[in-house]
């Protein structure tokens, strides 16, 4: 038979000629258009050709099957490679410990301690700063002293214009009195 009978025998069946191509092997045997081989076709007596189809059972179990037989096959793959990597890393981590204890850490010793000479630019600063401090102590004093006896004359002053106030009651005695006991009060604060 030509290819051209072929194909109209597969039109006869209700197959589309572009699906299924009349390429063949034997008078039984077809290919699909994607290239893949069908063999589920039966040659009937007439000539026409019938499609004998593998239950979805069938089909399903295969499916899982392989799902399962991948997953052990994966499975037995990661673990040897884990264990190849846990071996190496374990190898690496012994060598590393034994590398360590043969490593010797020297002797710590403590440097002795000797006072360094002091320079002449360092006794002078020292000498300095001495200075420094023993004139700010005599400003302290000077000033502690001032203010005793600022605080010792407006107490005097305060103590007179209010004794003076007292015999003569003038408003003007009284203005000194206050202006006298104001300013010995701010000193005290």
């Amino acid at each position: 038979m030509t290819n051209v009978a072929e194909s109209a025998r597969i039109a006869a069946i209700g197959f589309k000629p572009a699906l299924l191509i009349a390429a063949k092997k034997t008078e039984t045997d077809l290919f699909c258009g994607c290239g893949h081989f069908v063999d589920s076709f039966c040659k009937l007596p007439n000539g026409f050709l019938k499609e004998t189809t593998m239950s979805w059972f069938k089909v399903f179990s295969a499916v899982v099957v392989a799902n399962i037989v991948s997953w052990i096959v994966v499975s037995i793959l990661g673990w040897f490679i884990f264990f190849v990597v846990l071996d190496s890393f374990t190898e690496s981590l012994i060598e590393r410990r034994s590398k360590t204890d043969e490593v010797e850490f020297p002797a710590i010793s403590v440097p002795s301690y000797s006072p360094r000479a002091v320079t002449q630019e360092e006794i002078e600063a020292k000498q300095k700063r001495e200075k420094q401090l023993a004139a700010e102590r005599r400003r302290a004093t000077r000033d502690t002293e001032q203010r005793r006896s600022a605080i010792a004359g407006s107490k005097k002053m305060c103590e007179f214009w209010t004794s003076e106030y007292r015999k003569d009651g003038n408003p003007k005695s009284q203005a000194y009195k206050e202006m006298a006991c104001l300013r010995y009060r701010n000193l005290l604060n």
